[in-house]
């Protein structure tokens, strides 16, 4: 069950961030045509551009947790047996679920704030472009728990091999 949700989470988040890195070179694109083809910019261009480019982020950080690719400091963990490796995990994970917690808490406040206030060169709310922080939060959170319970599993069946 946690293969199947951990592959369905990570096609999502993959075709998201295909989608969004799409519309950020579509509106890049535009950008550069409008104004040094046809001498007459497009002033949405680079706004929108920023606003994916936000959203591809922090759609890119549970998609690093899922698939192992964040930056990682391996000597510690390989000098010690799987179940420290597993505690050493747990405590990480443990911080980043924290971690996810207060950017959850902290992006729904900011996203209700900034709700009210419009962009500048597009018709839409400027808590747009917050609401990737709750929504990574729980996509970081889901991948976390998802990751620990398979690393969980694993440390289980190593423990009943050597048994």
């Amino acid at each position: 069950m946690d293969r199947k949700l951990i592959k369905l989470l990570d096609q999502f988040l993959t075709s998201v961030s295909i989608i969004l890195l799409m519309g950020i070179v579509c509106a890049v694109f535009i950008g550069v045509i409008t104004r040094y083809v046809f001498n007459n910019p497009v002033a949405w261009t680079e706004e929108v551009a920023i606003y994916l480019q936000v959203w591809l982020t922090f759609m890119g950080a549970p998609l690093g947790f899922l698939c192992a690719s964040h930056i990682g400091i391996t000597f510690l963990p390989d000098a010690l047996n799987a179940k420290g490796k597993f505690f050493l995990l747990s405590l990480c994970y443990a911080l980043v679920l924290v971690f996810a917690g207060f950017m959850f808490v902290k992006g729904s406040l900011l996203t209700s704030i900034t709700w009210r206030d419009m962009a500048e060169t597009v018709d839409v709310p400027k808590g747009v472009i917050y609401l990737s922080f709750p929504v990574a939060a729980v996509l970081i959170a889901l991948a976390v728990l998802l990751d620990w319970s398979r690393s969980l599993k694993a440390l289980l069946v190593d423990q009943g091999e050597t048994k």
